[in-house]
């Protein structure tokens, strides 16, 4: 695991097969290749803050800034919807929130 990095590049043919990224703290550029030449995973986290500014003071947010919703993903703001991680809920992947992004399509 790496913290406090940027991704440079994802290097590989048919599979991933390598990485490089920035230490945000040293400057240094690092890479990761396994010993065998084999496909290595890339899972990246860029945090958990919410980008929801843009509606503060118009839909209900909760402490941390995620917008509130119902069943329907909709906000208390008549006929604003929300779906995806910038809304309040245990897990936050990509699955989740296209799922949500579907079902608010409909809603609407």
């Amino acid at each position: 695991m790496r913290t406090n990095a940027r991704l440079l590049a994802v290097e590989g043919d048919s599979v991933v097969r390598g990485v490089r990224w920035l230490d945000r703290s040293t400057g240094e550029e690092h890479e990761f290749f396994s010993a065998d030449g084999g496909p290595v995973g890339v899972f990246v986290f860029v945090g958990y803050a919410p980008a929801t500014s843009f509606v503060a003071g118009m839909a209900e947010l909760d402490p941390q800034g995620h917008v509130l919703t119902d069943e329907r993903q909709m906000t208390s703001a008549d006929g604003l919807f929300a779906a995806g991680d910038v809304c309040q809920k245990r897990l936050r992947q990509v699955a989740t929130a296209v799922g949500e992004g579907a079902a608010t399509a409909t809603e609407m």
